[in-house]
């Protein structure tokens, strides 16, 4: 890979993050608050168990934050073309590439990049409002 497609790549990761928490820009900085601390939950539960925890717990929040978290996370493994299909549940998706261990620690990477830098923004949208 060049380091042009890294820099393509990583540009596409944070335009999916920072579309996720510009979601949350006009809303109250509770609410952006709340953004951020449900990314880094979504981030520790990915690194401590998993791709398949991560989608169960979003699933099972169903708040509009955890939703639009899961759709980010679904655009993501479209955009890299390691699932093809949206209508799918994400633990379906997941459950595709599970006996492909590339494509699932790819699938991780990109999601961990994804939220971290979803975070970042949401971080910034807070304080745009001090």
């Amino acid at each position: 890979m060049t380091s042009e497609e890294v820099l393509l790549n990583e540009a596409i990761i944070a335009k999916i993050g920072f579309e996720l928490s510009n979601k949350f820009k006009a809303e109250s900085k509770e609410d952006k608050k709340k953004m951020s601390r449900e990314c880094i939950k979504a981030l520790n539960i990915l690194n401590e168990e998993g791709l398949f925890a991560y989608a169960i717990w979003l699933k099972s929040k169903n708040e509009y934050v955890h939703r639009e978290i899961i759709r980010s996370t679904k655009q993501i493994l479209n955009e890299f073309k390691i699932v093809i299909s949206e209508r799918k549940e994400l633990h379906e998706m997941i459950l595709d590439i599970a006996d492909n261990l590339q494509k699932l620690l790819l699938a991780k990477q990109l999601v961990e990049r994804m939220l971290i830098y979803a975070d970042y923004r949401a971080r910034a949208l807070i304080n745009e409002g001090d």
